[in-house]
């Protein structure tokens, strides 16, 4: 079974359906954002929110990181 999220196609085949770790309300927080707004409205979205996870996962800083995605 496979889920896509943007450009992103998660394959979940090995997923047992039970997530072990967890960093709480902020991960629905920030993929609602990835679903709902462009990259180019995310420095806004980190301004408005002022959240150091938010900040840190959607900051066109660390955009290298998935550089060499297709």
């Amino acid at each position: 079974m496979t889920e896509t999220i943007g450009k992103i196609t998660l394959n979940l085949d090995k997923y047992p359906g039970e997530d072990y770790y967890c960093d709480g309300s902020v991960e629905d927080e920030i993929l609602d954002i990835v679903k709902k707004y462009s990259t180019v409205e995310y420095d806004r979205i980190i301004a408005e929110r002022k959240s150091w996870p938010i900040l840190y996962h959607l900051s066109a800083l660390r955009e290298n990181i998935v550089d060499f995605l297709p």
